[in-house]
């Protein structure tokens, strides 16, 4: 109740509940029972654990920040060259500020580099969905995360004997 619980391969609870908390599973969690009256919050993960996701999602955020960056860095820097065009000579803090604008805008580069190879391994980690399913012999109650890799659905509703899984794309239920 209210766990963490992470397994390599399946987790199984035949006759047991998953109430609260989050379990990971590299394929199968079969259980009886998920979450409870209350509608705790009670969150799968399968295929990798919830670890990895919440580092993808930091990447991801990380990247659209360096990019942003990165662009505010490529104006300033076409306005300063602009502005030695048109005069010819750059004032000293003016010349200063090209010199570390191109310094940043290299750095921002190799940093957004370095998250572009780090989240290409991660997807790859994240890797093949087919395996990868929930089986409830009895049923989840509502606020139930279930998360494949990137895919995640919440049961905004009780299900009964039913099966969760990835398919094309998107988290499906059918009824056992």
């Amino acid at each position: 109740m209210h766990s963490t619980c992470v397994a390599q391969g399946d987790i199984r609870c035949n006759n047991g509940n998953i109430i609260g908390g989050s379990s990971s599973a590299g394929r199968v969690i079969e259980v009886k029972e998920l979450g409870n009256k209350a509608n705790s919050k009670t969150e799968l993960a399968f295929g990798v654990s919830k670890k990895v996701v919440d580092r993808v999602s930091a990447l991801k955020k990380k990247q659209k920040e360096v990019k942003e960056s990165r662009q505010k860095l490529r104006i300033l820097g076409d306005q300063l060259q602009q502005k030695k065009d048109a005069v010819g000579v750059l004032m000293a803090t003016e010349r200063i500020m090209l010199l570390k604008q191109r310094n940043m805008f290299e750095k921002m580069s190799q940093q957004l580099s370095l998250i572009n190879e780090e989240l290409s391994e991660l997807q790859f980690e994240i890797g093949n969905m087919q395996e990868m399913k929930l089986i409830v012999k009895g049923k989840a109650h509502e606020n139930v995360v279930l998360i494949f890799g990137k895919y995640k659905r919440i049961l905004q509703q009780e299900h009964k004997y039913f099966q969760a899984y990835l398919e094309d794309k998107e988290v499906t239920i059918q009824s056992l």
